[in-house]
């Protein structure tokens, strides 16, 4: 059998066409995996010194070189690496989750001293909190991440993370030595420690991604410390099982936190304790990107009310917003939107997931009076549940009606579903259907008087909240069901829109992906006297116009 040098020669050879090829279907090998550990692809494969910048700048458009390090990877190897690369930086992946197949510490230190970019994968921490004080290895992979202070003086991006343990993983003390270089850190774990002495590591940062469970007090300590700051992601993990319990008691501070360089801020807490106190303490003055995502008992709950407005210091920059989206994914868990319009990036998503039954006018009436609604032109309500409609016309009424000015809605739902509009149109045209009429105090009063156009669409990417969620999952994947009775709902949804009276609205509506089902659409719409139907071609678009 060939050996690893000989083979790692012959590859080096190879014209760069080819090299190219192998790098991208290792990239694509990479990205389908769980963890860089588990990607299927031969240890010599990951191993190849893959390509030079300008192939990397190709392939993914970086400016950085990148490599798999792993037992395997030897001298000869590194060696042709870095003529290849010249001075190109290195972006690193490491794993180290196996403690008798480390590659060796002297590469491990040379490559860190070329690294500007580096993925560390530790080992799984220990199965119980006795297993942690037996034995320590210094040869370990925690040695590695120790060495870091002292030989990554490039280092500007790292991140850090351990697949499973039962115990807090804390960074290691010489690791805060050298940091000045480092800009981006990402840590990925059960649960972090962070000592008082380690903070010095968070001077510089200006993005800093966080994935485990961290005590609030600390996550205070480290944002006073990180004045630098321009993006912020805190997630704590969803408790499975046994729950980690954090050692140090949570410190309430009254003192304003003042971040005045972060311009996005991403925090999903379950069952945490004390979130709220540190929301509230927040004042940003510079902040440009809020996505929330929270856990409450109730909607009509103390704790709930006080949440949404301990959220009121954060809501400010956002007072005039000109699109909103109501995102309801089942009866527990709902989200709010704000952005420019459905497909810019959202300003602000906040998802709330209730561990009991939905109340939403509990919620969302409170979290609307932080901002001017009279701004808001264009209205986005997108519906995942299974169930069928979830709220009936009134409930639509009462939750639609601050909005004076929209002019286009957007209506959109999963492809199985029975269409939930029918609830909504009797809000939207009072009197058209029985049994929903107008209470008398409001009779001859429309909601949305503004309105000149519907949208009725089943893309996910129309919705900013759903394409582009930051850290916060708003929604991962819409609900599949094998029937699929896509034509039937769409063409009853179409005959209802056939028979609206246009007496008190002049509305053009638009129907989206209608391809194959475009004569059918038409004839339905074709009902209301008076009116144009307009077949858009290329677009897959049926277009009702007032005539």
């Amino acid at each position: 059998m060939m050996s690893t040098e000989l083979l790692a020669n012959g590859l080096s050879e190879l014209p760069n066409e080819i090299l190219l090829r192998i790098f991208t279907l290792v990239v694509c090998e990479e990205s389908q995996s769980s963890s860089y550990a588990q990607a299927p692809a031969p240890a010599w494969v990951l191993s190849i010194p893959h390509v030079c910048s300008r192939w990397r700048t190709l392939a993914l458009g970086s400016p950085t070189l990148w490599t798999r390090i792993t037992s395997y990877f030897h001298f000869f190897w590194y060696n042709v690496h870095l003529e290849r690369a010249h001075d190109t930086p290195l972006h690193p992946i490491v794993p180290l989750l196996d403690a008798d197949d480390i590659p060796d510490e002297g590469l491990l230190e040379n490559m860190a001293r070329a690294s500007c970019e580096m993925d560390i994968i530790l080992q799984p921490g220990p199965l119980s909190p006795q297993d942690d004080d037996e034995e320590e290895d210094d040869e370990g992979d925690a040695y590695f991440v120790w060495c870091l202070g002292d030989d990554a003086p490039r280092l500007q991006t790292l991140s850090i993370e351990q697949p499973s343990s039962t115990v807090p993983l804390e960074l290691p003390h010489p690791f805060s030595n050298n940091h000045d270089s480092l800009r981006h850190l990402s840590i990925t774990c059960p649960s972090l420690e962070i000592p008082n002495w380690t903070t010095n590591l968070f001077t510089n940062l200006t993005s800093l991604t966080i994935h485990s469970t961290v005590n609030f007090s600390v996550l205070r300590a480290i944002c006073r410390k990180a004045t630098k700051l321009e993006r912020l992601a805190y997630s704590a993990p969803s408790p499975r099982g046994k729950k980690l319990n954090i050692k140090e008691p949570f410190i309430r501070d009254e003192r304003p936190l003042v971040m005045p360089s972060l311009h996005e801020l991403s925090m999903s807490s379950f069952d945490q304790r004390d979130s709220e106190s540190f929301l509230a303490a927040l004042e940003l003055p510079a902040l440009e990107r809020l996505y929330l995502r929270l856990r409450v008992t109730s909607a009509s709950s103390k704790a709930a009310v006080q949440l949404v407005e301990d959220l009121t210091p954060l809501l400010r920059s956002f007072a005039d917003p000109t699109h909103v989206e109501f995102l309801i994914h089942d009866d527990k868990r709902v989200a709010f939107v704000l952005g420019r319009s459905p497909i810019d990036v959202p300003s602000v998503v906040i998802v709330f997931d209730l561990i009991e039954k939905l109340d939403v006018l509990a919620l969302f009436p409170r979290l609307l009076s932080h901002f001017a609604l009279d701004s808001v032109r264009t209205l986005g309500l997108a519906d995942a549940t299974l169930k069928g409609e979830l709220y009936e016309a009134s409930v639509w009424r009462e939750l639609l009606q601050p909005f004076k000015g929209v002019t286009e809605l957007w209506c959109m739902q999963a492809t199985h579903q029975i269409t939930y509009s029918s609830e909504l149109l009797s809000a939207l045209w009072p009197g058209q259907w029985a049994p929903y009429t107008l209470p008398a105090e409001t009779e001859g009063e429309l909601i949305l008087p503004s309105l000149r156009r519907m949208n009725f669409t089943r893309r996910p990417v129309r919705f900013a909240g759903l394409r582009e969620p930051g850290a916060v999952a708003v929604h991962e994947q819409w609900p599949s069901d094998p029937d699929e009775p896509h034509p039937f709902e769409l063409l009853r949804l179409a005959d209802r829109i056939g028979r609206l009276s246009d007496a008190k609205r002049a509305v053009e509506y638009v129907f989206e992906d209608v391809e194959g089902m475009e004569g059918k659409v038409r004839e339905m719409l074709r009902r209301g006297e008076g009116r144009e139907v307009e077949v858009v071609t290329g677009s897959r678009v049926v277009s009702l116009k007032a005539a």
